[in-house]
């Protein structure tokens, strides 16, 4: 059997890309952390302040996650669990972003689909056995 590439995880079972998917969840935390930021704190639209709570709460979850796959633990679980909570929080920010008046659709999209992106980014190698 080939040796692990560094960062991986090599167990007879299963084979955990520990460090591509902690320094993922990490970059996509930050992100989600910027956007949720400007959601909250720069935005004009009155149901933009819940929009960048449920973002930065995303970004915090990618934080923890990020924090435990980088630090040398396998935690396939963990990793599951904060890709859906990002795609639950994209799903919350498009209806939140939505149901305000004059919402563009274009803002929409965006609070949606970048957290819904990193969840199938970082969701997909989780999942990869």
């Amino acid at each position: 059997m080939a040796p692990a590439a560094p960062g991986v995880d090599d167990h007879p079972m299963t084979r955990f890309p520990r460090v591509p998917l902690g320094v993922g969840f990490f970059l996509a935390a930050a992100v989600l952390a910027a956007l949720g930021w400007l959601a909250f704190a720069v935005s004009e639209q009155p149901g933009d302040r819940f929009v960048g709570v449920v973002l930065m709460a995303a970004a915090l979850l990618g934080g923890v996650a990020a924090g435990v796959l980088l630090g040398g633990r396998p935690a396939r679980r963990l990793a599951l669990t904060a890709s859906a909570g990002f795609v639950l929080a994209g799903a919350a920010a498009a209806i939140a972003a939505a149901g305000d008046e004059g919402a563009f659709l274009a803002d929409v999209l965006l609070l949606a689909g970048i957290p819904v992106l990193f969840g199938l980014v970082t969701g997909v190698p989780a999942l990869r056995r």
